[in-house]
């Protein structure tokens, strides 16, 4: 999946979080913010793979 999928992923987990803080879902809160930090690290896999000369 490219960088920028991630990205999208990502924003909507974080909106996602958002919305159950409003309406108190604490348990949608700590599930989505556990699936947004996984987000982030399939995002810099991405980001790397993306770029090849990144690599090291």
């Amino acid at each position: 999946m490219k960088f920028k999928n991630h990205l999208e992923l990502l924003s909507e987990k974080i909106r996602t979080v958002d919305l159950a803080k409003e309406e108190d879902l604490r348990s949608v809160v700590a599930d989505e913010t556990v699936k947004a930090m996984g987000q982030m690290l399939e995002a810099d896999a991405a980001k790397r793979h993306d770029r090849p000369y990144l690599r090291g």
